[in-house]
């Protein structure tokens, strides 16, 4: 299906945020262990900015907008059907996947690609309900083909609930946008 209309990008996480938290707080304990091995300075020797300046130094960046290995984008055909395309790192495609080949670099392997497409959900213009069911049927499927690539992979959703969105809105103004401007989202 050919989405028209991004209405949600939803990113995937490698981990889910607990389990990124305690592999953070084992990484700086494994930091703190390493520097009195190397130094002979017990970490809790050291004056008050000598331990900020280190922390800072082996802290992880937070996990919401780090640990990302793809995105969701969740949209409507422009007609009556909303599905989602899976966007994925580079190096989170199978070894013998054409989009592998070539040279590895750290910028290279950090691209976003396409990489499945859910099935496509009828949906019905200006009915929020069916664009909540479509979504929860959509959210599933893409559960599905992520853990099949990324065992572990997590999709953020926001600590509200889905209903406090109304995507029949959203959809009929990025119509509407759409055809004022002529333009559409993907180039």
């Amino acid at each position: 299906m050919y989405i028209k209309h991004v209405l949600l990008l939803l990113p995937i996480h490698r981990r889910t945020a607990q389990k990124y938290q305690e592999e953070s707080a084992d990484h700086m304990a494994n930091q703190k262990r390493a520097y009195f091995e190397q130094s002979g300075f017990s970490f809790n020797g050291l004056d008050r900015a000598r331990k900020a300046a280190l922390e800072e130094e082996w802290i992880w960046p937070p996990w919401l907008f780090n640990d990302i290995v793809g995105f969701l984008g969740v949209g409507s055909d422009g007609w009556n059907d909303l599905g989602c395309d899976l966007y994925l790192k580079r190096k989170h495609f199978p070894r013998d996947s054409r989009e592998r080949e070539g040279s590895q670099t750290t910028s290279r392997n950090n691209d976003y690609l396409p990489y499945a497409e859910t099935p496509h959900f009828a949906i019905k213009k200006g009915d929020n309900a069916t664009y909540l069911v479509a979504l929860g049927y959509i959210l599933r499927a893409a559960r599905g083909i992520i853990r099949r690539r990324v065992r572990c992979g997590q999709i953020w959703t926001p600590p509200y609930g889905w209903s406090c969105l109304d995507l029949a809105e959203a959809d009929r103004q990025a119509r509407l946008s759409s055809m004022t401007s002529g333009q559409t989202n993907r180039s």
